[in-house]
């Protein structure tokens, strides 16, 4: 299942807005989603924040919108949104090579 939180622009003012807690995102590009990533203790919104900034280097750092969910097993979610990606796309984002 994908996930069910509206996408927003990846913008500082909506990245702040975002959960404080553990979960999973998406970065989106052009409509496409480039990375598939999760957050633990450090919270969403933080994380957000540090692709925002670049500290994962530029593919992430283009972004034009995220989606984001709070999960309490954020590596497991991560890891079924990437295979049901990989099912539908027949790889993974070009982000998660």
């Amino acid at each position: 299942m994908p996930i069910t939180h509206r996408g927003e622009a990846f913008r500082t003012g909506a990245i702040g807005q975002t959960p404080e807690g553990p979960g999973v995102f998406e970065c989106i590009c052009g409509g496409n989603t480039i990375f598939i990533g999760w957050a633990g203790r450090e919270g969403i919104r933080q994380k957000l924040r540090e692709h925002y900034a670049g500290k994962y280097g530029s593919c992430t750092q283009i972004s034009t919108g995220f989606t984001c969910e709070e999960h309490e097993d954020p590596e497991a979610r991560c890891k079924e949104l990437l295979a049901e990606y990989l099912a539908e796309h027949g790889k993974v984002p070009r982000g998660n090579m």
